[in-house]
């Protein structure tokens, strides 16, 4: 019985090594609450898609955060950035999304993802430059520790938050694509 148990536990940790996946399993109540949605253990396909990391989740939080020349940004570029971040993370996406703020107790659940969002913003004017990041963060002692998220990415922004929200734009969605399962490019 030991010896099937250990097999099983090595099993699943050369699948966790060599990015195992998770499929999305949905149930219909019948009636309006919503559905609970989680996110299920790997099928053969989705094996080579995504990590460990992703499975059990059943929420998925967005946490921004924005730094310019004149400090942190809580304003139309912090809020622009979060919603853009939101809205493309929830097409297609398993589980609910929704963004949180600094400080708030639901990155702590272990069945909640939290996207790590940041910018910051170098420079002034035409010249300003901002660094993109955007990392998962999940509060799991055997969540398979995903480590890093997509590349960081260098993207002019140009004089306002308008401008910068709208260079951001494809940079961001680049970013998911390379870090979350249900977007991943082929």
């Amino acid at each position: 019985m030991w010896d099937r148990g250990f097999r099983i536990v090595a099993m699943f940790a050369i699948l966790g090594s060599c990015g195992g996946g998770a499929v999305v399993s949905q149930s219909e109540t019948g009636n309006s609450t919503p559905r609970k949605t989680v996110i299920k253990a790997p099928s053969p396909q989705a094996q080579a898609n995504a990590p460990l990391f992703w499975t059990d989740a059943r929420q998925l939080r967005v946490l921004c955060l924005v730094n310019t020349p004149r400090g942190v940004d809580a304003g139309e570029l912090h809020e622009g950035l979060c919603e853009q971040a939101r809205s493309a993370i929830a097409q297609a996406a398993p589980v609910p999304v929704s963004v949180i703020r600094l400080g708030d107790p639901q990155i702590l659940k272990p069945d909640t993802i939290t996207l790590l969002v940041h910018v910051s913003i170098s420079g002034s004017g035409a010249d300003s430059l901002a660094a993109l990041t955007v990392r998962p963060f999940r509060n799991a002692s055997n969540n398979g520790d995903q480590l890093f998220g997509a590349a960081p990415r260098a993207v002019r922004v140009g004089p306002n938050d308008r401008s910068a929200l709208a260079a951001l734009a494809p940079e961001l969605r680049a970013a998911l694509a390379d870090t979350l399962p249900w977007k991943a490019r082929n």
